[in-house]
Parts: structure tokens; C-alpha cells; sequence
């Protein structure tokens, strides 16, 4: 699903939504201009971009490794938990807390396998000789447990432990796969299958995240193409509102994205679409 400039072509497990399928609802499939085209290619990963960014994580199902705590036990709001926000670059999330320390929370969703979990006192981020070595391997089960909703599915993105987890930042290692297969974004998944590391299951509906890519990516194009060229007037910056032959003249309006160009945003149409899938530990902030 990776586009080039020359087929734009859809390469699996690259992009939440078909480039084809954007051409068909704009009533682009039969035939596409190369400036149509080129507008697509532009606006398609911003929109996609824009999703990842409002779930708070990507929601294509791959593999990930990540460290945790992220930050020493410290304040905050909680509402009424006790926690601690983890910041890691543009991304908060709020660990909640019992008493036990026992709640993990991972970052991306819905969690479909558990690879590995490692604890280790002195690992250091994984900087530490030796860190994480198979001494320091957690047994699902017996030390920890996920909170699934059904077989290959845990939404919450959640960890237990049957102890409680360390307090020092960077002394937990998970490695896990995360996130919705290419038949679960297209609300196609009517039976469960694994292909390669792909985990597709019966019911795993993300096609919502999927239509938000739709609308972003509509809106976009149906409002830039109101700033395309004017053969008689070159690139204005602005929306023609009204023009006359004789003695040809125009209006120009402040337009849509103003005199810097594009300026792309999720319209809210899309974010209705999202909020279903939206991770509310990492939205907090």
C-alpha cells in the first residue's frame, strides 16, 4: 500500500486505506487527470497521517517493542486513579496504578499476541550488559496475564501482573503485535485465519478507521481542487466566487486553506468515525 508517482499502488500492511478505493468514491476510477493524480498522492499519507494521530496510535497490525515505565512514578490527575503520565516524544500515556503496581498499559491497540515479556531491574532501556537475558523472561500466565476480550483480541491494551510491575523506567521489555489486519479495516473479517504474522479474527471490525481515511482524504481533495489553476489567472491563492467573459474579470475569496496552501485537518465527520477506536489512556493529555 506504499504509493509511487508512477502506479500508486497498494503494497500490503503500508497503508490503513486502498488508493483505488479513494479513486472510486470520487468518481475517479474510469478516469484521473495527472493533476488529480499528483493531488492524491499528497493528500493521501497527510490524511493517514492526520488518523494515526488523533487514535494516538497506528492502527495497521505489526510487531512492536517498547520499554516501560517511561517515566518515574510521579502525579497527576488520574481522575481519581492513582498513575503516572509516561511521556515518550509528542505521545503521553497515563499508566494507572493500583496499590500492587500491577496494570500495564501498552501503546498500541487492540493487543492481539504477547511475544515476550522481560523484567529486568538493571537493564536500563536495554543500555545495560546483558540486559533482558532469558533469565529475566516473564511465563504468561504464571506472572503475568493480558486483558482479552476474546481470543487474539485485547482492546484495552492492558497487562497484569500477578505481582506487581517495577517502578524503575525501562526495566519492563514487551514485545508485541498490535493493530487491525487488512480484512478487520475493511470490515471484511467473517472468519479467523493467520497469514505469516498477520492475525485476522471473525468479527474484528476497524472499517471506521478506515471511512475516516475516506473523508479526510475527500474533503481534502474536493477543497484543493477549488484552488487549482485558472488558465486565465495562473495560481491565485483563494476560491474563484464569481467570474465574468466580457472583458473577463474574477473574485477571488479568502479561500479554504488561506494564502499558505494546504492545510490539512480531520473534518468531523472523520473524528465521529474514530472515537470508537481511540486510545483514551494516551488521549488524556
Amino acid at each position: 500500500m506504499p504509493r509511487n508517482w508512477q502506479g500508486y499502488q497498494r503494497i500490503p500492511h503500508q497503508v490503513i486505506a486502498n488508493a483505488d478505493d479513494i479513486k472510486l468514491l470520487l468518481g475517479l476510477s474510469a478516469s484521473i487527470t495527472d493533476e488529480e493524480q499528483a493531488f492524491i498522492s499528497l493528500i493521501h499519507p497527510l490524511a493517514e497521517g492526520l488518523v494515526r494521530q488523533y487514535l494516538k496510535y497506528d492502527p495497521e497490525q505489526k510487531t512492536h517493542t517498547e520499554y516501560f515505565p517511561r517515566h518515574l512514578r510521579s502525579g497527576g490527575p488520574g481522575y481519581g486513579q492513582e498513575g503516572r503520565w509516561s511521556v515518550s516524544g509528542s505521545r503521553a500515556i497515563w499508566e494507572s496504578l493500583d496499590s500492587s503496581d500491577s496494570t500495564l498499559q501498552l501503546t498500541h491497540l487492540p493487543l492481539r499476541l504477547i511475544t515476550t515479556v522481560h523484567v529486568d531491574t538493571s537493564a536500563l532501556h536495554g543500555d545495560s550488559d546483558n540486559a533482558f537475558d532469558v533469565d529475566t523472561m516473564w511465563t504468561h500466565g504464571t506472572d503475568y496475564y493480558g486483558d482479552w476480550d476474546q481470543a487474539d483480541v485485547g482492546y484495552s491494551g492492558q497487562l497484569y501482573s500477578y505481582g506487581s510491575w517495577p517502578s524503575e523506567p525501562g526495566t519492563v521489555k514487551v514485545v508485541y503485535r498490535a493493530g487491525y489486519s487488512p480484512a478487520e479495516l475493511l470490515g471484511t473479517a467473517t472468519e479467523d485465519a493467520v497469514v505469516g504474522d498477520v492475525i485476522t479474527t471473525a468479527g474484528v471490525d476497524g472499517s471506521g478507521i478506515t471511512r475516516a481515511v475516506h473523508i479526510t482524504v475527500i474533503s481534502q481533495f474536493i477543497k484543493g481542487m477549488a484552488l487549482r489553476k485558472k488558465d486565465s489567472v495562473g495560481f491565485t491563492p483563494g476560491v474563484i466566487t464569481s467570474e465574468r467573459l466580457g472583458d473577463y474579470s474574477y473574485t477571488l475569496g479568502e479561500g479554504i486553506f488561506g494564502a499558505a496552501g494546504l492545510a490539512a485537518s480531520i473534518p468531523d465527520e472523520a473524528k465521529e468515525q474514530l472515537e470508537a477506536y481511540r486510545h483514551w489512556g494516551l488521549a488524556r493529555l
